[in-house]
């Protein structure tokens, strides 16, 4: 299995600030699992993302600042290729309340472009150094970011 993190949100920290990550391990390798949202992308006129060139903006998925739900347009293709988590979406309104929903849909719509994909969400068994309330509960370099 390999293990890679999925980050969602502001990853680059240019914008809101606000991002988490979710931990996955799949039997594809990252690089699979990118060629494959690709694929997912040109097969379905959908993406997650506004800067690959994808989509057009309906038919993007959580790329702008509080939207937390699908479009009516992004709907209507996901009905098309019969994605499974929609019955549960529409008891929330198509809206998403937390990261790992979102990354469910993500990796069912990569799935579209890998038949054999499996992956499940773990725990990050990343040890951590520092901080954290571990051992060594201290923080280093505090003095190195400038406000």
């Amino acid at each position: 299995m390999n293990t890679m993190h999925v980050v969602i949100g502001d990853w680059t920290d240019d914008g809101h600030g606000k991002k988490e990550t979710v931990t996955i391990e799949s039997n594809k390798s990252v690089s699979e699992l990118q060629k494959a949202y690709k694929k997912s992308c040109k097969l379905t006129k959908l993406a997650f993302d506004s800067d690959g060139g994808f989509a057009k903006e309906k038919l993007q998925i959580c790329t702008e600042s509080e939207e937390n739900y699908l479009t009516p347009e992004t709907i209507v293709i996901l009905e098309k290729f019969k994605c499974p988590l929609l019955p549960a979406m529409k008891k929330e309104e198509y809206r998403f309340w937390d990261p790992d929903m979102f990354v469910k849909l993500l990796m069912w719509f990569i799935g579209l472009s890998i038949k054999d994909m499996k992956w499940n969400s773990t725990e990050d068994k990343i040890p951590v150094l520092n901080g954290y309330w571990g051992k060594l509960n201290v923080q280093f370099g505090y003095g190195l970011f400038i406000h």
